[in-house]
């Protein structure tokens, strides 16, 4: 968490720099590839027949801008973990073989986020209502960013009890990373990390194994 909290810091002041010293507008750029896709995508339209008098409007481009605007701290802030994630995998071995000590991540069957999360994921699908709704460009960036990020966050909770799972039934670590990707291309399992957070099931499972 420290690792993504100093990436996520770092991204942040590239991104004032571009913006107040090399006048870089990131939300005109975002919204400039907003039109570049509704241009080809219009283009396909037009150019399809069996699709006739259908039409990508101003108001498409402009709701695709904001959304991709409000991505954006969703995407530092994934950006950031992966890389924090990635750099200490890299790193470690390279100090250890130094006699720099490092400490190790927790093994993936460890991964538990606060069961709090689950009141955050009720929020954000207020907020979702909210912006249904709302015209306020706020509450729809704070929508389209909040909610795809706990979604990831119950991704990793799930991850986290399948390799709990495989490891109390000595499974190979094979068949974790395997089920893992699973999640990763279905995304609705999640459903499996909210209900961990939820419902002690590793404590069951502890339970039944006694």
């Amino acid at each position: 968490m420290t690792g993504t909290g100093v990436i996520l810091a770092e991204l942040l002041v590239v991104l004032l720099i571009a913006t107040y010293a090399l006048g870089f507008d990131l939300s005109q750029y975002l919204r400039d590839q907003a039109a570049i896709s509704a241009n080809l995508v219009q283009q396909i339209l037009n150019g399809n027949p069996m699709l006739p008098g259908m039409n990508w409007t101003a108001e498409d481009t402009q709701r695709l801008g904001t959304m991709m605007i409000g991505k954006v701290p969703y995407v530092l802030i994934l950006t950031s973990f992966l890389l924090a994630v990635i750099t200490h995998a890299l790193a470690r071995p390279a100090l250890s073989s130094l006699d720099v000590p490092v400490r190790k991540m927790k093994p993936a069957r460890e991964w538990r986020l606060p069961r709090a999360l689950i009141w955050y994921y009720l929020l954000a699908i207020v907020f979702e209502w909210m912006a249904m709704s709302s015209d306020s460009s706020w509450v729809q960036a704070v929508s389209v960013s909040m909610l795809p990020l706990i979604h990831a966050c119950f991704i990793i909770q799930t991850i986290g009890f399948i390799y709990f799972w495989t490891h109390s039934r000595k499974m190979s670590p094979v068949i974790a990373l395997l089920l893992s990707l699973v999640v990763l291309v279905f995304q609705p399992l999640r459903i499996i990390g909210i209900i961990d957070l939820a419902f002690p099931l590793r404590e069951a499972i502890t339970r039944s194994k006694k």
